[in-house]
C-alpha cells in the first residue's frame, strides 16, 4: 500500500498512475484514490494505491484512505512531505519503507518569514531514519535535472528497485510506455532510481547526499543561469551584498518571472552605493536586499 504526498505540478499524479497501470499490467487488482490538497506548498495532494497481494482475486473492497500505521510504502517526492507524514502517525518502523527525495521546496511559512525560517534538514532526516523500517533517500530532482529525466520517474525506479511491492520491474516499464509521455527520458530516470536503489548502502543515503542551503533557496535558475543584465546588475554590487540580492531574484524569479525581478533591482538601485561602499552601506544595502524580496 503505497502513499505519494506530492506537491502540485510536481508529478505526482503520474507517479500514482504510473504505479496502478504497473499493477494492472502484472495482473494484480489494484485500487487508486487521490485527495487534492489546498495548493501548491499550503497543502500536500495524497495519492494512496492498493494493490491485492494475490492475482485473480475480484471479490475485493479496497480503502478510499490510507490507514495510519498501516502503510507499506511512502514515496515523496520531496523531504518536508515525508516530516508531514510522520506527523500524522503513517509512517511505522515496523512496517513502512520510506523513499524520498530529499530536495526541498519552500513551505509558505519558509518564504515570508523576515528572519531564518528554513526547516533544519536534519531534524528531517533524524525523524524519518527513525521513523522508517526502511529509508532510502537521495536528492532525486538534482539527479533528474543531471541527466534530463523527471524526479516523479527516478522515484518510479527507486520504488521498483526497493522491492517492496510484489510488482515486476518490466510492470513498470511497461506503464510508462503505456502513458505515452516523454517515454524515452522517463525510462531512463527509472533506470537511474532503480540502479540507486539497488546499490550497497541505499538504505542509508540521506545523510550523505542531503542537498546544501544553496539547493534550498535556488528554487529557481542558479546565479551562473540568470539573464545576462541581471547578472551583470548583481555584479555591479558590493561583493558582501550579491549573494543576498541574487537569492532574493531567483525567488522572484520563482514566483513570478525574470520582468519581476528587474523591477526588484530597480527598487533597490536607491540603495547602490555610489562611491566605494562603507560597512554601513553594504548592511542597509543587504537589509532592505532581503526584505524587499519577501514583500514582494
Amino acid at each position: 500500500m503505497p502513499l505519494v504526498p506530492a506537491v502540485g505540478e510536481r508529478g505526482g499524479g503520474v507517479l500514482s498512475e504510473w504505479i496502478v497501470d504497473a499493477g494492472l499490467v502484472d495482473g494484480f487488482p489494484v485500487h487508486g484514490t487521490s485527495i487534492p490538497g489546498v495548493a501548491q506548498r499550503t497543502g500536500s495532494t495524497t495519492y494512496y494505491v492498493e494493490i491485492a497481494t494475490e492475482r485473480g482475486t475480484d471479490d475485493l473492497a479496497f480503502s478510499l484512505y490510507p490507514v495510519p500505521g498501516a502503510l507499506d510504502v511512502l514515496l515523496a517526492p520531496e523531504f518536508m512531505e515525508v516530516g508531514r507524514m510522520i506527523e500524522l502517525g503513517f509512517v511505522s518502523p515496523a512496517r513502512t519503507t520510506v523513499i524520498a527525495s530529499t530536495h526541498r521546496l519552500l513551505s509558505i511559512h519558509e518564504k515570508i518569514a523576515t528572519g531564518r525560517a528554513i526547516y533544519p534538514q536534519d531534524g528531517l532526516q533524524r525523524a524519518a531514519g527513525a521513523a522508517a523500517r526502511r529509508l532510502v533517500a537521495f536528492d532525486a530532482l538534482a539527479l533528474a535535472r543531471q541527466h534530463g529525466t523527471e524526479a516523479n520517474a527516478v522515484l518510479l525506479g527507486a520504488l521498483a528497485g526497493a522491492g517492496v511491492l510484489p510488482i515486476a520491474e518490466d510492470a513498470f516499464r511497461k506503464a510508462i510506455e503505456r502513458k505515452g509521455v516523454a517515454v524515452a527520458s522517463n525510462l531512463a530516470g527509472f533506470e537511474l532510481g532503480l540502479a540507486l536503489a539497488r546499490s550497497p548502502g541505499a538504505a542509508g543515503r540521506a545523510s550523505a547526499e542531503a542537498p546544501s542551503l544553496n539547493t534550498a533557496f535556488a528554487l529557481g535558475a542558479s546565479a551562473d543561469a540568470l539573464p545576462a543584465d541581471i547578472r551583470a546588475s548583481i555584479e555591479r554590487m558590493p561583493a558582501e551584498a550579491r549573494e543576498i540580492v541574487a537569492r532574493g531574484v531567483q525567488r522572484l524569479i520563482d514566483y513570478q518571472d525574470a520582468r519581476y525581478a528587474r523591477r526588484y533591482l530597480e527598487l533597490l538601485h536607491p540603495f547602490f552605493p555610489s562611491t566605494t561602499a562603507t560597512p554601513h552601506q553594504v548592511e542597509l544595502l543587504g537589509a532592505v536586499g532581503r526584505y524587499l524580496a519577501l514583500w514582494m
